[in-house]
């Protein structure tokens, strides 16, 4: 019992220090990424405290791991409450905006076009496209006319794909390593809208970290100076819980349109039939446990993301099926 005490003491402390520490993300890449588990603290919180309350003893861990989880509560708890009261209006029409990162070495191409007949959006984004993603969806111009592509390489290829008119578009590359964002205005019924379509850098090193928050940066002068109402989506490469992604909700005064719908824990998943994916040639030389872990666990990451403009309304919003990337897409209903 001794053991399984001093566990729960060492497993409180390393709660307490990576919760507080992932406030102090915006300093520092690695702190950054104690940012992302609230819901694994949560859980993990729970459990001490269970244990605490059994033990009837450790008053002071017990004091400051529950402080520990309400703290993770509040940060989660907006998440799934105050869903936005829809304000119904004869003016107000209604678009569905996709946003998927299709991964770009995932060669199950009829699934993604399968899963786009059946919801049939109106705009679509697409990230880390390549040459043969391009040609295997170029069906998609018949049912989305409007349309723009940029690959520069690297699977960093991103599109835009729409059944409403693309007045003007432009392509920002960011950083050091010139990642792309696809910049449209689309003309939505009579209304001008700007949609920014993004994917910056995993931040997993000094250097990438520096780049997506750039993104970030630059993005948010654009949205800032425009007159126009904007969709912001993509592949953030964060979680809400980042304080670059606070910053960049504050500079550019869009709101998360998922706010009242949960979390949409979109990475990472595996292939969809994974047990052969693990016996098909892409699958050798995967270490079977340790990927196992990764896909199936159940508290995934929520690092894909739609943000609105103010005057805009959401009404519905949802993750989309397994198309075999490591990302679930995202599927946003918004009122104009």
């Amino acid at each position: 019992m001794k053991i399984v005490s001093l566990i729960a003491q060492i497993l409180s402390l390393i709660l307490i220090s990576s919760s507080l520490v992932g406030y102090t993300g915006k300093f520092s890449y690695i702190f950054e990424l104690f940012s992302h588990f609230k819901q694994h603290f949560l859980l993990l919180g729970i459990v001490l405290l269970v244990f605490f309350i059994f033990k009837h003893d450790f008053k002071v861990l017990f004091a400051l791991v529950l402080i520990i989880t309400l703290l993770n509560i509040f940060e989660l708890a907006p998440w799934y409450l105050n869903r936005p009261i829809l304000h119904a209006s004869t003016n107000q029409n209604s678009i569905k905006l996709i946003t998927a990162n299709i991964k770009f070495n995932n060669s199950n191409y009829s699934a993604f076009l399968e899963f786009i007949e059946n919801e049939n959006p109106d705009i679509i984004f697409m990230q880390e496209l390549n040459e043969d993603w391009i040609a295997a969806i170029s069906s998609l111009q018949k049912t989305h006319p409007h349309y723009k592509i940029y690959d520069p390489g690297l699977n960093f290829g991103v599109a835009t794909f729409s059944k409403f008119p693309i007045l003007n578009y432009k392509i920002l590359n960011i950083g050091e390593f010139k990642t792309p964002s696809l910049i449209t205005d689309i003309k939505i019924y009579k209304q001008h809208v700007k949609f920014i379509n993004i994917h910056p850098m995993p931040p997993i090193s000094p250097r990438l970290f520096k780049s997506r928050n750039q993104m970030f940066e630059e993005v948010a002068k654009i949205i800032k100076t425009s007159t126009l109402p904007t969709v912001l989506a993509g592949d953030f490469n964060t979680t809400m819980w980042s304080p670059h992604y606070k910053k960049l909700l504050k500079e550019t005064n869009l709101r998360p349109a998922n706010k009242g719908f949960g979390l949409q824990r979109t990475w990472p998943h595996g292939p969809a039939n994974y047990t052969n994916f693990l016996t098909s040639e892409k699958g050798k030389g995967i270490d079977i446990l340790p990927a196992r872990l990764i896909y199936n666990h159940p508290i995934k990451l929520p690092i894909d993301h739609v943000l609105i403009s103010p005057n805009f309304q959401i009404q519905n919003l949802k993750s989309g099926p397994n198309i075999d990337s490591d990302h679930l897409p995202v599927i946003a209903e918004i009122l104009f």
